[in-house]
């Protein structure tokens, strides 16, 4: 799905379409991620993704990309900043994603 394709999806508060395509293409949920940096889209950004990380086992790319844009969404305003954390709480209370061997093992 094309950029384009998820903003007018996203514009027209289609939760229920964008929850289902970002459970099946994590490309589409990275697009999503990387939209917390338009803030028109950080509430229900961050909505969808309340509903769509409990489900999901995060792994490290995506961990990546959102830890340090929830960072930043906490300094925010009181409703994107509680937003933010009720996100964060989600991600913190998953199992983290497993660590690449870098030295092998001992």
């Amino acid at each position: 799905m094309a950029y384009d394709e998820i903003l007018k999806t996203l514009e027209s508060w289609d939760a229920k379409s964008l929850i289902s395509l970002a459970q099946e293409d994590e490309e589409i949920l990275i697009t999503l991620i990387r939209m917390l940096d338009e803030e028109r889209f950080q509430l229900r950004v961050l909505a969808l993704l309340e509903e769509l990380l409990p489900p999901l086992r995060t792994n490290r790319e995506i961990y990546k990309e959102l830890f340090p844009r929830l960072l930043l969404l906490l300094t925010r305003n009181r409703k994107t900043a509680v937003k933010a954390a009720r996100v964060m709480k989600v991600l913190l209370l998953q199992e983290p994603p497993p660590q690449r061997e870098i030295c092998g093992p001992f």
